[in-house]
């Protein structure tokens, strides 16, 4: 259990640091490394625990950056304040799910091929936003790539990726930069 409470503050910190980095906060340099900690986790994790830490990243993430998601109803719909605050836990559930799988996918390729987790990580993330915006949902709010809206040289890339380009590179830099972090070389 000692062992447990670091990894979970790592990973919340992951969820934290990574809606930060979106409007409202506008922090979007966290987003080039709000990742490392919970790849950091997943790569120590068996498959079971890496869907539960993946989850509760993704469920820190969104719970912050949905923060205004219970007025809508209650404003608007004339919900009652229960029943809105239950359709944001909802929401919040399925959304992090994803994140969920990624942790799960993210710890069996590592653990089957630790040196092609690196590579496989972007495409893996890439995918899961896609599904994200496709599956379900439909939801596309807080697709990483939207964190850098305000980044002007960087977007430019998006006429040719879309917001998955912007993902794949974000992702992909913080792969490499935790593959150097563990190898200690420049």
């Amino acid at each position: 259990m000692k062992r447990t409470i670091p990894d979970l503050l790592l990973v919340l910190l992951s969820g934290v640091l990574t809606a930060l980095a979106f409007p409202k906060f506008n922090l979007l340099f966290l987003a080039w490394i709000s990742l490392i900690p919970l790849f950091h986790v997943l790569a120590k994790k068996k498959a079971g625990w890496a869907l539960l830490f993946g989850f509760l990243a993704g469920s820190a993430f969104y719970s912050l950056l949905l923060y205004w998601i219970p007025a809508v109803p209650a404003h608007y719909g004339n919900l009652s304040l229960p029943l809105s605050i239950l359709i944001y836990l909802v929401l919040v559930f399925v959304l992090a799910s994803f994140w969920g799988v990624f942790g799960f996918l993210y710890s069996i390729i590592n653990r089957s091929f630790p040196v092609l987790i690196v590579f496989a990580a972007p495409f893996l993330w890439t995918s899961i936003e896609y599904l994200i915006t496709h599956l379900f949902t439909g939801f596309p709010w807080g697709l990483i790539g939207y964190s850098q809206s305000p980044n002007i040289p960087f977007i430019q890339m998006t006429t040719v990726t879309g917001v998955y380009g912007l993902a794949f590179v974000v992702v992909g830099f913080q792969s490499c930069f935790l593959l150097s972090m563990k190898s200690r070389k420049k």
